[in-house]
């Protein structure tokens, strides 16, 4: 007797109860795998959009980018897109919550190799080299609460704002490690610091295309402040401020 015959005789001579709870339970197994495949295959039609839209970011100012643009982009229709995502913004807030994981592992590796107590002016370049290779993220970060949030649904900033959290706390630890006489208080306003100073000195370093025109026709080019270097100047003042606390 062959071994499906056999496994079907066995089956057969099952109580009814019992059959019954293996169809159930094989065929809540099959949906289970069918669920994922779908949900493999929605994941990667959303990063296919994402993709799409990153690179059109990358030569692009964001107002000049719309839905058919993105599609156009990956050869989609528009009407797929909004199977989805909701908005333009939806897609752009996926670039950004990228863009921090990604960063945010680089700086962690970084900070990481940094030795306890090091010299403020280390601590500070190392913080500002881990930005070099993310542009996308600044920029959008300066469009982040005024434009792109506004246009996204809650249960979608909520995951957002978690990963981000997420981001912060692993940053915390490695700059507790670093400055151990740091408390709490002093790592959160350190925190608060970087993030305010991530968008204002962008901002202030990349003005719009038409500001930037009328800073050159006026000779005014001092009043742009050069990204990296102010950054790193001022995360040192700041953290030989937090360390004087505890001299």
């Amino acid at each position: 007797m062959g071994k499906i015959q056999t496994m079907t005789r066995s089956f057969n001579l099952l109580d009814p109860r019992d059959r019954i709870l293996i169809r159930t339970k094989t065929k809540r197994k099959s949906e289970r795998g069918i669920r994922a495949i779908l949900d493999d295959e929605k994941l990667a039609r959303e990063n296919d959009f994402i993709e799409g839209a990153l690179t059109l970011f990358l030569k692009e100012e964001y107002s000049n980018i719309g839905v058919l643009d993105i599609c156009k982009q990956i050869g989609l229709a528009k009407g797929s897109f909004y199977l989805y995502f909701h908005s333009k913004e939806e897609v752009f807030l996926r670039i950004v919550e990228q863009q921090i994981v990604k960063w945010g592992q680089l700086l962690d590796q970084k900070l990481s190799e940094l030795p306890t107590q090091c010299p403020l002016h280390l601590a500070a370049k190392t913080f500002v080299s881990s930005l070099s290779e993310f542009s996308p993220m600044l920029r959008l970060f300066s469009l982040l609460h005024s434009i792109i949030e506004k246009n996204v649904r809650p249960e979608r900033i909520l995951p957002f704002k978690l990963k981000m959290l997420e981001v912060q706390s692993s940053q915390a630890i490695l700059w507790k490690k670093i400055y151990p006489r740091l408390d709490d208080d002093d790592i959160q306003k350190l925190l608060i610091f970087l993030s305010s100073s991530l968008l204002g000195i962008w901002t202030l370093a990349n003005p719009p295309e038409s500001a930037r025109a009328a800073i050159q026709l006026g000779g005014l080019e001092k009043i742009l402040a050069p990204f990296g270097s102010t950054l790193e100047s001022q995360l040192e003042m700041f953290l030989k401020g937090l360390q004087a606390k505890h001299v």
